[in-house]
């Protein structure tokens, strides 16, 4: 009892390895099946059994049969000029076959990886794979040197070089020609061939590779190449205007494609494979995760922490930062408006300081005032951004007094918070023109009027925002227009522009205080 028992637990530990064993042989069976029905043109019945064998070949140690599977699933694709799909599949060929050191395996994925991009038209890939493909190991020296041929004929076309492209291609046809290799070499570069010579305007000798073409694959029983052969008669005779050629042609090529190409069921067939793939991903990742569960939710906490004290590290540099240039700005703001006040104040105590003009003395401010009805024409011509002049337009008396009476004016936020308030309306209340005051501003504080009457309003919008007890909380499309701004953008503008923030982000400076 004890025996059986031993041995019945023996089994059912080996059962495991049995089934392995049975999957790995069942790869093998199903890869030389699809290779049968590849050979017979049956590619559907050949996909089918690839992605069987893609399947029992996985989670087996049968590496070479998944290879050789996914070797062959990219040919079918490239039979069906879906050279993209047809790309991913060598390239996972290519890796596998190059972690297991299978040189063979490597080259044959290589090169077709190669011929996938020069399809494409992409050089730069086609020539980077070329390069890091090296040199080829086929095994059969026939081979290695044909295919040296034929890569470097796909080079050059890839690159536009069509005669560097023949001269290769005819390279590897009569090497295929003198060493008696199979038919289907030889048949590859006439097709290639007869496409170089269509691409430069040769179009006699483009039909005449194709009916070499035709002839040989006829002979050997190449099927696809002679549907392409079909296809491209058609087309070059339809240039040529005979059309009973190319009607013939055509209907053997549409024949020939669809017992051959059945493009619904192809579809249907690689679906199997793409449901496969991505089932099998999920499933990957689900092993991964449960085998490594705490490992990740540590990694992912501890890369949560570590991009949060990031993120906030960055917050309170940013902030600090824009807190710095915000305070610089506010106090270059502060210097230069305690500078313009001092002048302003300079200006007033000489003016009360300085003896009272007697009647025989002249009115600086009365002089100004003779000269704007004749100055009014030269002053309206002008904008209201600022003047230039190399020459001083006005005495410094005349300047100073000027000055006084322009910043009176200024102080008075009901005045300059007029939508109509302009150059005009300052020059028409201190009794001058707006050539003299545009002058006066530009030459004494380095502005023009324009930035002058934003600095007074937008002074006046920050007193406001600071004064709650005194104004509450208007919104800043209120405060815009109490301030005689049009619109609230321009007033954010010109708010940020003199005080290097918005309204709100100071408004919210000023609370956190």
């Amino acid at each position: 009892m004890k025996k059986a028992l031993l041995a019945l637990l023996t089994c059912l530990s080996l059962l495991p390895s049995l089934c392995a064993m049975t999957h790995s042989e069942d790869a093998d069976s199903l890869v030389n099946a699809a290779h049968h029905y590849y050979n017979e043109y049956r590619y559907m019945d050949a996909l089918d059994a690839l992605a069987k064998a893609v399947e029992r070949a996985d989670g087996t140690s049968n590496e070479i049969a998944m290879e050789k599977a996914l070797l062959s699933i990219g040919n079918i694709h490239s039979m069906f000029n879906d050279y993209e799909q047809a790309l991913h599949y060598y390239t996972q060929c290519y890796n596998k076959a190059q972690n297991a050191g299978n040189e063979l395996m490597r080259s044959r994925a290589g090169a077709n990886m190669l011929m996938c991009y020069c399809m494409m038209g992409d050089a730069d890939e086609a020539q980077k794979c070329y390069d890091k493909l090296g040199p080829l190991d086929m095994e059969d020296p026939n081979l290695t040197r044909f295919y040296n041929y034929l890569n470097q004929g796909l080079l050059a076309r890839v690159r536009k070089d069509l005669h560097a492209a023949i001269f290769m291609h005819t390279q590897a046809l009569d090497y295929a020609r003198n060493h008696e290799m199979d038919g289907h070499f030889a048949v590859s570069q006439m097709g290639q061939l007869g496409t170089l010579e269509e691409e430069l305007g040769n179009e006699k000798q483009a039909i005449d590779w194709y009916l070499q073409c035709e002839k040989l694959s006829k002979e050997g029983g190449y099927m696809s190449p002679l549907v392409t052969a079909y296809e491209k008669l058609s087309n070059l005779y339809r240039k040529q205007h005979n059309d009973s050629a190319s009607m013939r042609y055509q209907r053997l090529f549409v024949s020939l494609s669809d017992s051959l190409f059945n493009e619904r069921e192809f579809n249907s067939k690689r679906g199997r494979i793409v449901d496969y793939e991505t089932q099998h991903n999920i499933l990957e990742i689900s092993s991964l995760n449960s085998r490594n569960r705490t490992l990740l939710a540590v990694i992912v906490l501890f890369s949560l922490m570590l991009v949060a004290l990031i993120v906030l590290i960055s917050y309170i540099f940013r902030q600090n930062r824009e807190l710095v240039s915000t305070q610089r700005l506010l106090i270059e703001k502060h210097n230069e408006l305690n500078k313009q006040l001092e002048m302003q104040n300079r200006l007033s105590d000489e003016y009360f300081k300085a003896p009272a003009p007697s009647d025989s003395q002249a009115n600086p401010l009365a002089e100004i005032a003779n000269d704007r009805d004749k100055n009014e024409v030269s002053g309206n011509a002008m904008d209201e951004e600022s003047y230039e002049c190399a020459a001083p337009l006005l005495s410094k008396q005349q300047s100073d007094m000027l000055l006084i009476a322009i910043a009176k004016v200024m102080e008075d936020s009901h005045t300059i918070s007029d939508p109509d308030f302009g150059l005009q309306t300052l020059a028409n209340l201190v009794g001058s023109n707006t050539k003299y005051v545009s002058w006066a501003i530009n030459a004494t504080y380095g502005k023009n009027f324009k930035t002058y009457l934003n600095e007074y309003r937008i002074r006046e919008a920050s007193r406001r925002l600071a004064d709650t007890e005194k104004y509450g909380n208007p919104t800043m499309a209120v405060l815009a227009e109490q301030l005689g701004y049009k619109s609230p953008t321009s007033f954010n503008q010109a708010f940020k522009r003199i005080l290097g923030m918005t309204p709100a982000a100071y408004q919210k400076l000023i609370r956190q205080q």
